[in-house]
């Protein structure tokens, strides 16, 4: 297979991508990049957790990923199967972005996805009102690039700013970013 090649099926890869994501989450991860691969498991957390490719055919990279990639849907798999799921906002309204929200019965841990397939100029953050937390209560709230490039960012925030105010997710350097925000009362 040529580059051209090659590359005209990452484009193409990319556009179904796209596509799947718009029709909400109705995607399959077969023959995707490895960047558009870490997106579409983000997805895939919101339903039942598998993967729907050959792993053989994946890099060494993206197989060492796979691990942590289980080891962080066994963390949030109590809410993704018996939460409050909020859509908070979503990618076929407002273009840019799609942000779900899982919140326990109780309040006292919630988990948001935050996916943007496209980056955009000149945006630094987008500020997300989280709905249906507690507003009496304290948080912490602990983002993770869902690609594992980025540190781990970690803050106390009290659950009426996270409503009213919103929390503010920082603004992707490159396609198919998806950010998890952790959340647990303290």
């Amino acid at each position: 297979m040529t580059q051209e090649d090659k590359q005209l099926e990452r484009e193409k890869s990319v556009q179904k991508a796209l596509i799947g994501i718009k029709k909400k989450f109705g995607v399959s991860a077969q023959h995707y990049s490895f960047a558009v691969k870490a997106f579409v498991d983000t997805v895939k957390q919101f339903g039942t957790f598998g993967y729907e490719l050959d792993i053989t055919k994946l890099s060494k990279e993206a197989r060492a990923l796979i691990p942590k990639q289980i080891e962080r849907y066994k963390e949030i798999r109590r809410l993704v199967q018996s939460g409050d799921y909020y859509h908070i906002a979503s990618l076929r309204e407002n273009g840019r972005y799609d942000v779900t929200l899982m919140v326990s019965k109780d309040k006292s841990e919630a988990f948001v996805i935050y996916m943007q397939p496209l980056t955009v100029s000149n945006i630094r953050s987008t500020r997300i009102r989280l709905h249906g937390l507690d507003e009496e209560a304290r948080y912490d709230a602990v983002l993770d690039d869902v690609s594992f490039e980025r540190e781990e960012k970690r803050e106390i925030y009290e659950g009426d700013a996270l409503v009213n105010a919103g929390y503010l997710f920082p603004a992707p350097k490159r396609d198919f970013a998806s950010f998890m925000l952790r959340l647990k009362r303290v």
